[in-house]
């Protein structure tokens, strides 16, 4: 078995919760997702020593979280996690740097591709109205980023203050992204047929009243219901995030400059943007329309 640098402790989950439970700057959605990594790899191996990290860990790891059929996306971020905490086993001295099993990884690449709502489909949950008050909330919230892109980190963090009306009577909303601290201006009276406006009415113009619907996994978990009630056929998992991609995908195929739709979606660069939109047969469509007469 591998010889460790320093003794004293030789299993990994007490290593890793006492590093979580280290006193630090890091935000608690975090913390939460350091603790599910943590959970995760309790399902895979109830038990580990540090003598065991290898790369056969690793690749057994990953095979693990494929057969569970995670996204892409959370794959990777319990992979990160991964990385970090044996790191600071290295850093720590449970092992030599040589004995880093995430010098020889390879993670294996699948194919991402985002997924969208299409206009039926919007139409569908724009129609439904659910009996109970809190479904018709997580409904409203849903179309809210629909129509704006925004995250969900985003959206529950709007204030009141985000929301401004300019010379010409239009209504905006103003905010600084939480993930890549870039403005996003997106002009709500013009988009969507200012559907956004109308949700905001319907909540007296008080973001607070419809922003409080408690966390990203709960509201998850609300959309499926959603989805239900819909009759929505997909071939994906309906999530939050869905409607950041429906957003981008949707202003794509209308013809709007990717580099106008990057500015909402608060990306740092238009590459960022083309990762979210691909290229369907409407918007190539659209493009020849509106550049080739």
């Amino acid at each position: 078995s591998k010889r460790k640098v320093k003794t004293g402790m030789n299993n990994v989950y007490d290593f890793i919760e006492n590093y979580i439970n280290e006193p630090s700057e890091r935000k608690k959605s975090t913390i939460d997702n350091l603790w599910g990594t943590l959970k995760s790899l309790k399902g895979y191996k109830p038990s580990l020593s540090f003598d065991q990290i290898d790369n056969t860990f690793l690749n057994g790891y990953e095979k693990h979280l494929l057969e569970k059929g995670i996204s892409v996306n959370t794959l990777v971020k319990q992979m990160t996690n991964l990385k970090l905490f044996i790191n600071q086993a290295v850093i720590a001295k449970y092992l030599k740097e040589e004995e880093n099993p995430f010098r020889y990884y390879k993670p294996k690449s699948r194919e991402t591709k985002h997924r969208a709502l299409t206009s039926d489909d919007i139409t569908k949950i724009e129609k439904l109205d659910p009996k109970d008050k809190h479904m018709r909330k997580i409904k409203d919230a849903f179309l809210f980023c629909c129509y704006t892109g925004f995250r969900f980190s985003d959206f529950v963090s709007l204030t009141n203050e985000h929301f401004s009306i300019d010379k010409d009577g239009n209504h905006w909303i103003r905010k600084k992204s939480v993930k890549t601290n870039i403005q996003s201006s997106i002009p709500i009276s013009k988009l969507f047929n200012g559907k956004t406006c109308d949700i905001m009415e319907k909540y007296n113009w008080d973001i607070r009243k419809l922003n409080k619907i408690g966390t990203n996994g709960g509201c998850n978990k609300g959309l499926k219901e959603i989805y239900r009630e819909c009759g929505l056929k997909l071939d994906f998992s309906l999530s939050w995030h869905v409607s950041r991609h429906t957003f981008a995908t949707t202003l794509i195929e209308s013809g709007m400059p990717i580099n106008v739709v990057s500015k909402m979606l608060g990306h740092t660069s238009v590459k960022m943007s083309e990762t979210y939109c691909d290229t369907t047969d409407k918007a190539i469509m659209t493009a020849i329309e509106q550049n080739c007469g």
